[in-house]
């Protein structure tokens, strides 16, 4: 999905379900966020072990993580960074359980989309995560490299069952800054317009899951050492009358773009041997 980027690189694969317990390689986690700490490492998970369990900073089995994920649109409230859902069969819009599809009950599933494999999934309702306000599912991420970042690139897969009239569209946007949030709406974001995705209308025949979208993008972001990066991803309906289709995000990738030290000292080789010529002659 992501191309090659020139110079070093911080390689991290964040599916939809990372944070879910025991889901670590060559990173580590922090207390308020997705922490990043080493140079060509890789985290990689399948999300097949989410459940739509709901979320919490301490997940147990099925859960994500609350202290990378934030969540706005239910009709139940709002998740901000840290919180505590009710978890599955508590009848809580995050925490639907898991579901084939074919679902007229509206929240956050983990829906099956082929053998084996689930997606973080969303149910639209007219008061959950439907109509204008529509829902935004944020994920954040600390940058603990102890060096700059230049840009990113990010990536991931749209997933949609057609089986109703509306329309679903998914956006991108992101954000920097210094502080650990606990709100997610208190950073200011940017949309990617690249990224926009519009769904599909009449219903399908037959109603299948398909792979609409492999998303990617490349932006240029400057991202201090121990700031934050904000993901959000927000789902909206189109307008039309009718019932809302299943959608979901599935396989979000992340890379980090770090200049190359060998650039920045040639760099400052090249200062020093004007400098030297300088002063040779002023000699």
């Amino acid at each position: 999905m992501l191309q090659p980027l020139k110079g070093r690189e911080i390689v991290v694969r964040v599916q939809v379900a990372m944070g879910i317990v025991g889901v670590l390689a060559a990173a580590e986690v922090s207390e308020s966020a997705f922490s990043i700490t080493s140079a060509d490492s890789t985290l990689i998970d399948n999300f097949n072990s989410y459940t739509g369990n709901g979320f919490s900073p301490s997940p147990v089995a099925g859960q994500l993580n609350s202290d990378y994920w934030a969540v706005r649109g239910a009709s139940d409230g709002n998740l901000d960074f840290g919180g505590t859902t009710p978890t599955s069969g508590n009848n809580s819009d995050f925490a639907r359980g898991t579901s084939a599809g074919s679902t007229g009950t509206p929240g956050l599933f983990a829906f099956t989309v082929g053998s084996g494999d689930a997606i973080f999934g969303v149910q639209q309702g007219v008061d959950d995560f439907g109509r204008q306000n529509g829902g935004q599912f944020y994920l954040k991420l600390q940058n603990n490299t102890g060096q700059a970042w230049t840009g990113f690139q990010v990536g991931y897969e749209i997933w949609y069952r057609n089986d109703q009239d509306r329309t679903t569209n998914w956006n991108f946007a992101w954000g920097v800054n210094a502080t650990s949030f606990t709100n997610p709406t208190a950073v200011s974001y940017t949309t990617v317009p690249s990224l926009a995705f519009e769904g599909l209308g009449a219903i399908d025949d037959p109603v299948t899951w398909k792979l609409l979208a492999d998303q990617s993008a490349t932006i240029t972001a400057d991202v201090p050492a121990g700031q934050y990066i904000y993901l959000r991803f927000d789902v909206r309906e189109a307008g039309e009358s009718g019932g809302r289709d299943e959608t979901g995000l599935d396989d979000i990738t992340f890379r980090a773009i770090i200049p190359e030290p060998t650039s920045m000292a040639a760099l400052g080789a090249l200062a020093s041997m004007a400098l030297g010529r300088r002063l040779r002659r002023r000699c």
